[in-house]
């Protein structure tokens, strides 16, 4: 049976607590479901996203751009990963 996907929350939190310096002594695939770790890690991914929800000027720029100008040849990539991949970028920039 295949592994589920990892969802972005997941991702984001795992992200979160692999540069935290507490808590290392359990690995993050070892925290309990609904646990202290999960719970905390969770929800400040959570407040990572939704901080992201409204797009800054630079990264609304390069979202457009990628999505209709430089990087969408029609063939190698969707139009909105492409987006999404040059406005995550940008943010990353600020």
């Amino acid at each position: 049976m295949a592994e589920a996907e990892v969802g972005m929350i997941e991702r984001v939190a795992m992200a979160i607590y692999k540069v935290q310096k507490h808590d290392r002594h359990i690995r993050w695939e070892d925290r309990i479901p609904g646990g202290h770790i999960d719970n905390n890690y969770m929800e400040m991914a959570n407040l990572a996203i939704e901080a992201m929800r409204d797009p800054s000027k630079e990264m609304t720029r390069a979202i457009f751009e990628a999505m209709f100008e430089e990087k969408f040849d029609g063939t190698s990539a969707p139009m909105i990963a492409a987006g999404w991949d040059a406005g995550v970028d940008a943010a990353l920039k600020e």
